[in-house]
């Protein structure tokens, strides 16, 4: 790998996007000398040196502030990836992403990786549209202060102003012993609001608390998914008695609804049939809107229940719901041998 003794990465921004790479080059010490002294270059420009000492923690604060993504391998521009005292970068203002090795906080190397762009035009347009795109997606609209934010890397802090330097809009997040973190507009895909029944505890930046949680969490939710791949393992393999196929009772039953049955109606409708005449349990689940006749479909499966020697239920959110529901089944059912009652 060719080694680098100092390199440029800019934020992920639209400013910086506009620009072919080579101005970055061209302007270097420019960009260098504003950065002491302009707090726009000194907010949205980081330079690395060989032997230059940087906290690893403030580096990650610092390339999410700038709005790039962590990954477990960098690909793309704008993405960073971290393994022990590793740290891969691809800049957004390179054709080619970057190594640098840690020793404790005084960087030791810096490299060039092997992952480089072979066209920057096409490459700065597939960056705008996921810029745009991020903006559209976000679900920060009508933020205000005092609403609690969640950082996916940070945790929760309380959302205090949107603030501008040099025409880049920021949010400011602030998080326990009243440390800040700046978020620049446009680039919330690590944002979300915090969605609870209780006033959230704060987390405080760099504490190492948020990132058990998360772990907590993952775990719990890999067991919950080794469970449930448990279950349809066992599904797969379990065989009961197939339902027995359309008779007389369904044709019946088909001719007392008072419509003509939806498109949507007729697909479900059979494809349930189908599940409930093999061998295996059916799973399945029917979602529709209201008014959409997902009764109706759950009607013709209950009855394929009940005359292949077995119980059903349809259970009603409300008594008022239960009652009309059992009317019209009652009126529905009363020439079939079956049973109904209200319970």
């Amino acid at each position: 790998m060719f080694e680098l003794s100092r390199v440029l990465i800019v934020s992920f921004i639209p400013y910086f996007l506009k620009r072919e790479n080579s101005w970055f080059e061209k302007n270097l010490n420019s960009i260098f000398e504003a950065q002491k002294t302009q707090i726009f270059w000194e907010k949205n420009t980081l330079f690395l040196e060989k032997g230059s000492s940087f906290s690893l923690s403030f580096l990650l604060k610092k390339l999410d502030e700038m709005g790039y993504e962590k990954v477990w391998e960098i690909k793309s521009p704008g993405e960073f990836a971290l393994r022990g005292g590793i740290l891969d970068i691809f800049p957004i203002n390179l054709n080619f992403g970057i190594r640098v090795e840690f020793l404790g906080n005084k960087i030791e190397n810096i490299f060039k990786l092997p992952v480089e762009i072979k066209d920057e035009k096409k490459e700065k347009e597939i960056l705008e549209r996921k810029l745009k795109s991020q903006k559209l997606f976000s679900d920060l609209r009508e933020l205000k202060p005092g609403d609690y934010l969640v950082h996916l890397d940070h945790g929760i802090g309380v959302y205090k102003q949107q603030t501008v330097y040099e025409g880049q809009q920021y949010y400011v997040i602030e998080y326990a012993q009243g440390d800040k973190l700046y978020v620049p507009l446009g680039l919330e895909r690590k944002l979300s609001r915090y969605i609870g029944f209780s006033e959230p505890k704060i987390s405080r930046l760099g504490s190492q608390l948020w990132i058990k949680t998360k772990k907590k969490v993952k775990k719990e939710a890999e067991k919950l998914a080794k469970e449930l791949l448990e279950i349809y393992a066992k599904r797969e393999t379990t065989k009961r008695p197939p339902y027995l196929p359309d008779d007389e009772i369904d044709h019946y039953l088909e001719s007392t609804f008072p419509f003509e049955e939806t498109p949507d109606q007729k697909r479900a409708i059979e494809e349930i049939k189908k599940d409930l005449e093999k061998e295996k349990p059916m799973d399945r689940l029917l979602c529709g809107d209201v008014g959409f006749g997902k009764t109706e479909v759950a009607l013709r499966a209950m009855v394929k229940a009940v005359k292949s020697g077995y119980q059903a239920a349809m259970l009603c959110p409300t008594t008022i719901l239960a009652h009309q529901h059992y009317q019209n089944l009652k009126r529905r059912l009363k020439n079939l041998p079956i049973n109904l009652a209200l319970l």
